[in-house]
């Protein structure tokens, strides 16, 4: 889990300077998921899935990280700027 944190901070931070954060994340997912899907099957064997578990993952990857990368450099990051100055 600690190297998933890590893995997770570096790859947000690498994300800042995407133009697009949802299609860069999308496209990841595309690339990724042949190869998370080769290692399920060749642990089918021993491959126990519980429900709440993959609910669970389910929501903390294609929800959270989507959401916080997309966060980081989309609208919300307008949000964090400091107001234009009252004009007098």
């Amino acid at each position: 889990m600690l190297g998933a944190g890590v893995a997770w901070g570096i790859y947000s931070l690498r994300g800042m300077g995407s133009a697009d954060p949802a299609g860069a994340t999308a496209d990841n997912f595309l690339r990724a998921a042949p190869m998370a899907l080769l290692l399920c099957l060749a642990s089918l064997g021993r491959l126990r899935l519980d429900p709440i578990g993959c609910g669970y993952a389910l929501v903390a990857g294609a929800v959270a990280s989507g959401l916080a990368t997309s966060c980081g450099t989309g609208p919300c990051a307008a949000c964090a700027r400091p107001p234009p100055p009252a004009s007098s």
